[in-house]
């Protein structure tokens, strides 16, 4: 049996999009990845991850798609690179890098609810699509990033993804830097992705009267929330202290606020907050604060020198 129209075109973008990589053609990634987001889309919201409520993935994949793809951009395109993702759960990215690259996967979370747990574990999960017949057993490993040794040699990994984790730490991330550049190879990658702390949609907020702040998720832990965020200047710092030399590091907004609505998220009701972002742009330019590095995310690409 044939697969229907959008299935069959999900996975027809996703072979495309996998050629297109290993040419190293970055204009036509960008072109086809920012073309085909919907085709990317239905097939990551066509998963089901076991032991997670049926409605998770969904407004993930919203919410992270524009993420995902920028982070693809960032990628390096060769095969066989030792790839280790932290924070790797609840897979989607995970997915995204399997079908796409070549790597040699090693997937880390941390699975303890106890911020001074360090016990070190291996776990398995698995996550299933029927409409495209796929069904992936992962296995990870579970310890701690801030108070654990991590289980890898030095040098294990060509590239390290430590992506939307720097904003859940609770003790003091900034010794993770050091623990990161261990595991990294000489010569090789780390890549941050985290929320941008001075973002546009948090001034909207500060402009509506509303709270910028997560809320707490008592359900998922004191890491299940945002315990502090950083700016786009901060995590240069921290890079540069940490010995990393900088590759890329940008900002950029996943929607546009001129034609998506910004909502707050706190314990207020729910509502829409009626600012764009011309509007908090405008306002911006009447006290001349400076509108560079305003993005919904921070991305950096560091690397360990020689």
């Amino acid at each position: 049996m044939s697969l229907p129209t959008h299935e069959a075109s999900a996975s027809e973008v996703l072979d495309q999009l996998r050629v297109i990589i290993e040419s190293g053609d970055g204009e036509a990634l960008h072109q086809t990845l920012w073309r085909e987001w919907q085709a990317l889309r239905h097939y990551l919201c066509s998963f089901r991850l076991d032991d997670a409520p049926a409605d998770l993935l969904h407004p993930y994949v919203t919410d992270a798609l524009p993420r995902f793809l920028r982070t693809l951009e960032l990628l390096p395109p060769q095969a066989g690179l030792r790839v280790l993702e932290l924070g790797a759960n609840p897979y989607l990215f995970t997915l995204l890098l399997k079908r796409l690259h070549r790597y040699e996967l090693t997937l880390a979370n941390f699975t303890g609810r106890n911020i001074y747990d360090t016990t070190l574990g291996q776990g398995v999960q698995q996550i299933r699509s029927e409409r495209y017949g796929e069904d992936h057993t992962l296995a990870y490993d579970s310890f701690n990033l801030e108070l654990s040794d991590y289980p890898y040699p030095d040098g294990s990994f060509d590239l390290v993804l430590f992506c939307e984790i720097l904003e859940h730490l609770v003790i003091d991330p900034l010794p993770i830097f050091g623990k990161l550049r261990r595991v990294i190879k000489p010569g090789g990658l780390l890549l941050v992705t985290t929320p941008n702390a001075v973002r546009l949609q948090n001034l909207a907020l500060i402009l509506a009267g509303s709270n910028l702040f997560d809320r707490y998720h008592p359900q998922n832990g004191v890491y299940g929330r945002h315990n502090r965020e950083f700016t786009l200047a901060e995590l240069k710092q921290i890079l540069h202290d940490s010995s990393f030399e900088i590759v890329r590091l940008f900002t950029a907004d996943r929607h546009n606020y001129d034609q998506t609505p910004i909502y707050r998220d706190s314990y207020e009701p729910p509502g829409r907050i009626p600012y764009t972002r011309a509007v908090v742009e405008a306002a911006l330019r009447l006290v001349n604060a400076p509108l560079d590095h305003r993005g919904d995310n921070i991305y950096a690409l560091a690397r360990r020198p020689l």
